[in-house]
């Protein structure tokens, strides 16, 4: 189903973020597709970033990655990436990081739009939504609700 993006969103069910991508289909029907599993994310370095996250129910994992940092010509280098549970705890858990000398990236960033970054939507673009099957929903009003599976989310051309 080919879908023109309107918005995009989310709601926390159980603590973990549904992303909900409104749209509308080339005969002007209102769709709602629903996607569970993107989970949000930052990068921090320096200071005992385990060890201070170590008691945190919302941090899902802690891996060392190498990234290129956006300032300046620099190479590639290692810090964390902190994947959590809950999108709206990313403040607090980034201000008890800073507040222990731990030096964040990215936590700044509003989730529905690291949503939209990292897949590649655009705002009245279109894309095809590869949907798994309707919902039934009382969330929100539209014509025709679906999953879909963003892995194979792609922009139409």
């Amino acid at each position: 189903m080919d879908v023109q993006i309107i918005d995009v969103d989310y709601v926390l069910v159980d603590e973990r973020p549904i992303v909900r991508i409104f749209g509308k289909t080339a005969e002007g029907k209102s769709v709602c597709a629903f996607y569970e599993g993107y989970k949000p994310y930052f990068y921090a370095e320096g200071g005992s970033i385990r060890k201070l996250l170590e008691n945190e129910p919302q941090v899902q994992s802690i891996e060392k990655v190498s990234r290129k940092m956006v300032m300046g010509y620099q190479e590639p280098r290692d810090i964390y990436k902190i994947t959590i549970t809950n999108p709206s705890r990313t403040p607090e858990i980034r201000d008890r990081l800073t507040g222990e000398g731990v030096k964040t990236y990215e936590a700044d960033i509003l989730f529905k739009y690291r949503v939209m970054n990292d897949l590649g939507l655009k705002g009245m673009g279109w894309a095809r939504l590869v949907e798994d099957n309707g919902v039934n929903t009382e969330t929100v009003s539209v014509e025709k609700s679906v999953r879909v599976f963003l892995l194979k989310f792609k922009m139409k051309a």
